[in-house]
């Protein structure tokens, strides 16, 4: 069976993608922000402008009805010192134009600043659970290729134990035929022997060559019975 290998799944991934869209659009925005840029439309600049258009009105006010009070003042040097407030308000409120464009630029560069820093922390974090996903992963593959080496291992090792069974069982079969020959007294004295000589490892062996030369399985475990009281040699027959 093929190893399942786990595809990583980031718990970060749609916040790191979100950022990654912020920044992109932050860096956009400051990228072209002299082509659009409009004080019109700047909160500060709008408030500052109001205040300054107010304080006009009020000093334009002031001026003209301290005219009105002057013997021999015409209406025309009274709109003057008017018009002359209301221009100098529009000049000011002008001055300020740069003062808030630089400020508009500096609140995108920090915001880009903290947006950056929110990806890299996040990513770190990511990176982290990647590591630690990576080595359960490669310890889990390990560990995957070390049972299929032993399954292989067992396999091979049985393969080769039945393949000796099978060996040792021909051998002993046809030595047990050899000996025996053709069931004369000298061929029962020669199995008889040969049983004897061998390992008691090998009586499964023996049983089945028995069976196969058509005699008891008594042979065997007589041999087997004298070889144990007395000791392989003194039991031989002569």
């Amino acid at each position: 069976m093929a190893y399942n290998y786990q595809a990583y799944i980031s718990k970060y991934d749609k916040k790191l993608n979100d950022l990654d869209n912020q920044i992109n659009t932050v860096k956009g925005q400051i990228s072209n922000f002299d082509n659009t840029y409009d004080h019109t439309k700047d909160a500060g600049w709008i408030a500052a402008n109001n205040q300054i258009q107010s304080d006009a009105k009020i000093a334009a006010n002031n001026a003209y009805g301290r005219l009105s009070n002057r013997i021999g003042a015409t209406s025309t040097a009274q709109q003057v010192a008017s018009d002359s407030v209301y221009a100098n308000a529009l000049k000011n409120s002008q001055n300020l134009i740069p003062t808030y464009k630089d400020a508009a630029l500096n609140k995108l560069n920090n915001q880009y600043s903290v947006l950056q820093n929110q990806y890299s922390n996040l990513l770190a974090l990511d990176q982290q659970d990647y590591s630690r996903w990576s080595d359960e992963n490669n310890f889990n593959y390990q560990k995957y290729l070390n049972d299929q080496n032993a399954k292989a291992s067992q396999i091979t090792a049985q393969a080769a134990a039945q393949k000796t069974a099978s060996d040792n069982a021909k051998k002993v079969t046809q030595e047990m035929i050899d000996a025996y020959g053709n069931g004369n007294v000298t061929g029962r004295k020669n199995l008889y022997n040969y049983i004897l000589s061998l390992d008691s490892d090998y009586s499964d062996y023996v049983e089945d060559a028995l069976e196969k030369l058509g005699l008891n399985r008594n042979w065997f475990k007589t041999a087997a019975t004298l070889r144990q009281k007395a000791g392989y040699g003194s039991q031989l027959m002569k």
